[in-house]
Order: structure tokens, then C-alpha cells, then sequence
């Protein structure tokens, strides 16, 4: 039910590295710790070099200066395979040291192990000037790194507006899709990034494109609870009511994650109270079964229906009490929600939480008038429940509430004899001290004896 996000992931932004360098230029040397995602070469862009430097190996030395300790070689970013290369750790950095590496013939494309190129970085840090730089150097829009991430999925991850507005301006697929199908304007509205949703909006962004889970914008920003992207997306024309695999709408992923603010959103703006997704789950229920009671709250205010059930007969109030949310039940009873509906199985609101063995919904329940003696379709009680559950708080307090002790199910058994044959000593004890018949124990326990002397022969 809840989607992954496929998201960009610290993956390629390691805290420590550790590295052995092969001879360069006579010497052999071991970085044996570089604090932060960057290694030597990108420390040296960093601090900021410029035309003085004359060769590559110079932005080592200004690390080498900088920090004390292990001496680095720029023979680390030439590593086939390594954590970078030199024009992407400028590219980390600033616009200055991109350059000089471009003087020294840099590959715009060339690739870290996780497939970045300069330009991703670019966009990742939201470095406006070098990406420019990269770009009219002709570095590639749509290069793509772990994932499928291109540049300007990373800038609208990221927030970074004028990195994006650059892309954009420049050519770059405001329809590109990473590994899981998900577009920039879904990144932007994921991570809430209002501004770049808008810039993405205005320049043409589809506003109901779909992931490979038939996520669109509007769903995500409800996902994640951001008001002012699914504000946006909303007056922009997104559909209310789209749909992801399994049939749930945004007011559905507001509820089910508590987001208050974007679920009056999408009410006041029409949303559907009553839609169902393929379990014939609405709003309400997933609000209940969350445990999302302000949620809950309003969308009872609004007029949803308490009595709705899914595909399995279960109401609201009975997912409030089998995941054991006292104060959801609580709101939906004070509501009028029905204490005596029944599932597919017949279990009331009452057994479901007998079931469960939460006793504060069963105080509640029964305070409320629930029926201790309803019986669901095999005919056992709460009680009944409660004893071939093992609970003995919860017998106790159907017991104290005047629960018949002798009831039976359809197959006769009653509260003593299922705790018996289950093993619950606890519970058989209690109801033997409550006054429950030794009788039908003993006889059966004698017809056990019969049987299995009678096999034994």
C-alpha cells in the first residue's frame, strides 16, 4: 500500500573511504581516511583554485597543505572505477576548478561507480555556475546515474530551481522517467518542493503522468502531506481522484498517513468520501485503522459514511479495534457508529476486540452497550473468543460485566472447555474461581480417557 519512493539515496555520498594508489611519478601513497563524501582531488577544488595552479597534481597539494596528516596523490580520482573523477569533483565544487580541468582536457562525460557525471553532480548541489559551464561545454541533458536519474530529476529532487529552470531553458526532458518511472515534476512534489513544481508546471509538465505504480504528482504530494504542492497541483487541474494500482486516491494516502492539512484540502475541493480502492477500502477506514483521529474527525464532519465495509464486511469502527486505536473507536461510537455490525464471520466490533485482547476497547465497547452475548457464525461470544484467544484480562472483564459462563458454540463447547483444550491455563483458572462447571470438563476429560484406552486395545 505504501509506494517506494525510488528515490535518490545517500548511496553515493559515502562518509569514509579508504583507498590504496598505485605509483605515480615515482612515489607510492595510501589516503588511509578522508572525512565526507569527497576525496583529495575534490577537497582541493573545493577550497578554490584558480589560475595559479598549472597542473592537475596541484589541487592534490592544496589538500595536502590544508589538512595534516595521510599526504594524497591525484592519482586517486584516476582510478578506473573510483569514487570520482577530477572534473566531477570540480564539478562538486565550484566553477573555477571545472574550468581548469577543462583547460587540461577533462571528459564532460566521464563517470564515477555510480554513474554521475559532472553535470548530475552540477544539478545535484545546485551549483548554477558550473552546471552552465558543463552544459555549454556540451555536456549531455540526459545523461542518467544510478537509477535512471538524469540531471534534472536530480535539480527538481534537490529544490534546486535555478539548476532546473537552466536544464529546462537548455533542452532537458521535462518527461524524463528514472528506474521507476517517476517524472521531475513527481520528484518535486514528493520532496514538496513548491517552487520547482510551479516552474515545471508553467513550462509544460504533465500533470497526470504515471509511475510504474500509477503514482501521479498529486498522489505523492498527498502521499507525503505537502499542502502547498498539492494546492498548486490541484489548481492546476490535477485529477481528484486518480487512482494507483490498487485504487487508491490521494484522500486516501492524506488519510491513511495523517495528513490533515492536504485531506481539507482535497475535501474542500471536491474529493470523493466514499471512494474505494480494490479492497473496497474508503478514506474513513483507512483513518481508522491508522489511528489518524483528527483525520477521522473530519472527515465524519464532512459526511462520510460510519457504516461503509469493505470486501471483507468490516466497518470502520471494527479497523479501529482490531489495530486497537481506543480514541478512533471512541470519536466513531460518540458518532453514532453501529457497536452490533458484523463482519463476514459474524465477529461484532465487541469480539474483534475480544480477538485481539485489548481490553481498553472492550471497556469501551461495553460501556458503550455493546452485547456480550452476540455470537458470531459459529456461535461463539466475546467471551468464547476471549478464552480460546488465551486472554485472560480481557475474560476477566466480560466475566465482572456479567458474561454467560456456560455459553456454547455450535459445537457445545463453552468458555472453560476451549481454554482447557487450548492450553490457556490462566483464563481456566480464572473461570473455574468465577463459578464456571467442572462437569462438562470432567466428562470430557473421561470420555478422552475412554477413547484412547479404546485405541490403545
Amino acid at each position: 500500500m505504501i509506494p517506494d519512493t525510488c528515490s535518490e539515496s545517500s548511496k553515493s555520498s559515502p562518509h569514509s573511504r579508504r583507498s590504496s594508489l598505485d605509483e605515480e611519478r615515482g612515489m607510492t601513497t595510501e589516503i588511509s581516511q578522508i572525512n565526507g563524501p569527497q576525496t583529495a582531488f575534490q577537497r582541493g577544488s573545493i577550497t578554490g583554485v584558480e589560475g595559479t595552479t598549472s597542473e592537475i597534481s596541484r589541487v592534490a597539494k592544496v589538500w595536502n597543505d590544508f589538512q595534516p596528516g595521510p599526504k594524497a596523490q591525484c592519482s586517486t580520482l584516476l582510478i578506473p572505477g573510483g569514487f570520482s573523477t577530477p572534473l566531477e569533483a570540480a564539478a562538486y565544487s565550484q566553477e573555477v576548478a571545472a574550468a581548469l580541468f577543462f583547460k587540461k582536457g577533462a571528459y564532460l562525460e566521464s563517470k564515477d561507480k555510480y554513474g554521475n557525471t559532472p553535470l548530475l553532480r552540477a544539478a545535484y548541489q545546485g551549483d548554477e555556475a558550473v552546471a552552465r559551464l558543463l552544459i555549454e561545454k556540451g555536456a549531455d541533458l540526459e545523461a542518467k546515474g544510478e537509477n535512471g536519474v538524469t540531471p534534472l530529476l536530480r535539480a527538481a529532487w534537490q529544490g534546486h530551481e535555478a539548476v532546473a529552470r537552466l536544464l529546462i531553458e537548455t533542452g532537458a526532458n521535462l518527461e524524463v522517467k528514472n528506474g521507476c518511472g517517476n517524472t521531475p515534476l513527481m520528484y518535486a512534489a514528493v520532496n514538496g518542493h513548491e517552487a520547482v513544481a510551479r516552474l515545471l508546471i508553467s513550462k509544460g509538465a504533465d500533470l497526470e503522468a504515471k509511475n510504474l505504480e500509477d503514482l501521479t504528482p498529486l498522489v505523492w504530494a498527498a502521499y507525503r502531506g505537502h499542502e502547498a504542492v498539492a494546492r498548486l497541483l490541484i489548481d492546476k487541474g490535477a485529477d481528484l481522484e486518480a487512482k494507483n494500482l490498487e485504487d487508491l486516491t490521494p484522500l486516501m494516502y492524506a488519510a491513511v498517513n495523517g495528513h490533515e492539512a492536504v485531506a481539507r484540502l482535497l475535501i474542500e475541493k471536491g474529493a470523493d468520501l466514499e471512494a474505494k480502492n480494490l479492497e473496497d477500502l474508503t478514506p474513513l477506514m483507512y483513518a481508522a485503522f491508522s489511528g489518524h483521529e483528527a483525520v477521522a474527525r473530519l472527515l465524519i464532519e464532512r459526511g462520510a459514511d460510519l457504516e461503509a465495509k469493505d470486501n471483507k464486511g468490516t466497518t470502520p469502527l471494527s479497523s479501529a479495534v482490531y489495530e486497537k486505536h481506543e480514541a478512533v473507536a471512541r470519536l466513531l461510537i460518540e458518532n453514532g457508529a453501529d457497536l452490533e455490525a458484523k463482519d463476514y464471520r459474524g465477529f461484532t466490533p465487541l469480539m474483534v476486540a475480544a480477538f485481539r485482547g485489548h481490553d481498553a476497547t472492550v471497556r469501551l465497547l461495553i460501556e458503550k452497550g455493546a452485547d456480550l452475548e452476540a455470537k458470531n457464525d459459529r456461535g461463539n461470544t466475546p467471551l468464547l473468543v476471549a478464552a480460546v484467544r488465551g486472554h485472560d484480562a480481557v475474560a476477566r472483564l466480560l466475566i465482572e460485566k456479567g458474561a454467560d459462563l456456560e455459553a456454547k458454540n455450535d459445537r457445545s463447547n463453552t468458555p472453560l472447555l476451549l481454554a482447557a483444550d487450548r492450553g490457556h491455563e490462566a483464563v481456566a483458572r480464572l473461570l473455574i474461581e468465577k463459578g464456571a462447571d467442572l462437569e462438562a470438563l470432567i466428562s470430557r476429560q473421561r470420555t478422552n480417557m475412554a477413547l484412547h484406552r479404546y485405541e490403545a486395545l
